[in-house]
């Protein structure tokens, strides 16, 4: 993003920062901005009290740009305030590190915390940043009502936060600011209250535990407390989902989709969003759900077709829960199934049971045998059903699946790429087409073909041209 790009934009600085240095950075800044990009406009507010810096962003409407000046504090405030707005209008963040901490910058790769260095803004380039977002109960309010907050690149529950509040009440009592007051409300908390924290935490819908510790940090960036590497592999804009034992999960192509709903993650197929899902149902709910579409079980008759095979559900990691439920690990599935998985979705929930023989006639014309449409399963409800066949409608018309449209055709569908340990992935695409004398259903696998999108679906787009 050049500074032509920067649009109408909001500067929202923390006077107090770098000992109250930052109030004179921000004003060097916008007369630097108005100078030097001159197709924008620049608007400067200086917060006020705590919270502030957070509802100026949440009314920062109409702006394209709203620019975080000073530390770590002022920046999540602006974050917390960006993330109330829909994301179609949201602004994009820019930050000038003026502060004491300075972590999120250092992840950035921002070196300079004196304020001086505003080229550095007119080189910046937009991208994509994970955000973390966490639900908090207070036992004492009594209210049942969850806080939501996000985070650019710690959450941190302990003494450490204990340390920040204390600053404070240090601060009007006393008057010190940046690194002393810290050093000293860290000695008052080490030295007078030092204690373990009782919590109960739930991570990504597992059942809740309750554990008791110094401290606990999760990280999006690598850095914490000024510098320290806690997590040195973090990276808040790979949108990489460690699930741990081992587990990540990532999108196809290095892709990162940022926050999205269940209609966004079937049309992108986003693996971070299905492998979370997985972990929030657990072994149980995750075993009956490949139940009720029939993968632990034969058809028989006319067709043999063996059951899936799963993992040992009741023993799975979290990472494991992942993977399968993105259809990765041990899972393993017939076309013939996926097929009939596609059936539930675009039959009201119902899926029919297949056969080879339609009729059989003989040489004189008298059909001695026709074949009689059967229920095999009830997997889902006709609402459900419905809405799920509305989001397979969206892969294709709009999604990863669009190789798959046919003029003039109703098409649904999904993609996959099914993880191959001996060589190219495996390239899968299923759904179904409303033809103008029957509806079709298909399952379609390209051995070693690569991704489902690239070189599955245009497979289905022949096929559904020919039956026309």
């Amino acid at each position: 993003m050049h500074a032509t790009d920067f649009g109408r934009t909001l500067i929202i600085a923390n006077p107090a920062a770098q000992s109250g240095a930052a109030r004179e950075v921000a004003e060097r800044l916008q007369r630097f901005l108005d100078m030097t990009a001159r197709a924008s406009q620049f608007d400067l507010v200086l917060t006020e009290r705590m919270g502030h810096a957070k509802e100026l962003a949440a009314q920062a409407e109409g702006y394209h740009t709203v620019i975080a000046l000073g530390g770590d504090g002022v920046i999540h405030e602006v974050v917390n305030g960006l993330m109330t707005q829909d994301e179609a209008v949201r602004p994009a963040l820019a930050i000038l590190p003026v502060g004491s901490g300075n972590d999120f910058a250092q992840t950035l790769g921002i070196d300079d915390f004196s304020g001086k260095d505003f080229g550095a803004l007119l080189t910046c380039e937009l991208q994509r940043q994970d955000i973390g977002r966490i639900r908090s109960w207070s036992p004492a309010s009594g209210s049942g009502e969850a806080t939501v907050e996000y985070y650019d690149q710690t959450l941190s529950v302990g003494i450490d936060a204990a340390i920040g509040l204390g600053t404070t009440e240090l601060r009007k009592k006393i008057g010190l600011t940046g690194a002393p007051l810290y050093t000293l409300s860290g000695l008052e908390q080490f030295g007078l209250r030092y204690r373990n924290y009782s919590m109960t935490v739930s991570f990504d819908g597992a059942p809740a535990e309750r554990v008791r510790a110094i401290i606990m940090a999760i990280q999006l960036g690598p850095t914490y407390g000024s510098g320290y590497r806690i997590c040195p592999d973090a990276d808040p804009c790979d949108g990489v989902l460690d699930v741990g034992g081992g587990h990540t999960i990532r999108e196809s192509h290095g892709e990162v989709h940022g926050r999205v709903d269940l209609r966004q993650a079937v049309t992108e197929s986003c693996n971070i969003t299905f492998g979370t899902l997985g972990m929030r149902m657990g072994d149980e709910k995750l075993k009956k759900a490949f139940s009720r579409f029939g993968f632990d079980r034969e058809i028989g008759d006319e067709i043999l077709m063996t059951k899936s095979h799963f993992p040992d559900f009741g023993t799975l990691s979290k990472g494991d829960q992942a993977q399968t439920a993105i259809g990765q690990s041990a899972l393993l599935v017939t076309p013939m199934h996926m097929a009939l998985l596609a059936d539930a979705f675009a039959n009201g929930g119902k899926i029919m049971k297949p056969y080879l023989v339609q009729d059989v006639i003989t040489p004189g014309g008298t059909v001695v045998y026709k074949a009689q449409p059967s229920r095999w399963l009830t997997a889902t409800t006709p609402e459900m059903a419905a809405l799920i066949d509305s989001y397979m409608e969206d892969v294709v018309t709009k999604g990863t699946g669009t190789a798959a449209r046919v003029q003039g055709v109703r098409v649904t569908g999904k993609t996959g790429t099914a993880e191959n340990p001996a060589g190219k992935d495996h390239a899968w695409f299923i759904g179904s087409a409303e033809l103008p004398e029957r509806k079709i259903v298909f399952a379609i696998i390209v051995e070693n073909g690569g991704g489902g999108g690239i070189e599955a679906a245009p497979i289905a787009k022949q096929m559904i041209e020919s039956l026309m």
